[in-house]
């Protein structure tokens, strides 16, 4: 990430890479098929740091 990238994005709130500080996100529940299931979601925020990038 660099400056340019990150600039202005105080005021959204929130994460831009949509992971969490309070959760694992190796073992995060995620809803499938109506159960909840854990999952590791690490290779999401992966995805979207490369695409912030």
């Amino acid at each position: 990430m660099t400056l340019d990238t990150v600039s202005g994005i105080l005021h959204k709130g929130g994460t831009i890479l949509y992971s969490s500080n309070k959760d694992n996100l190796f073992d995060y529940a995620v809803e499938e098929n109506g159960k909840i299931v854990k999952k590791d979601v690490s290779d999401v925020a992966v995805e979207n740091l490369k695409r912030k990038m």
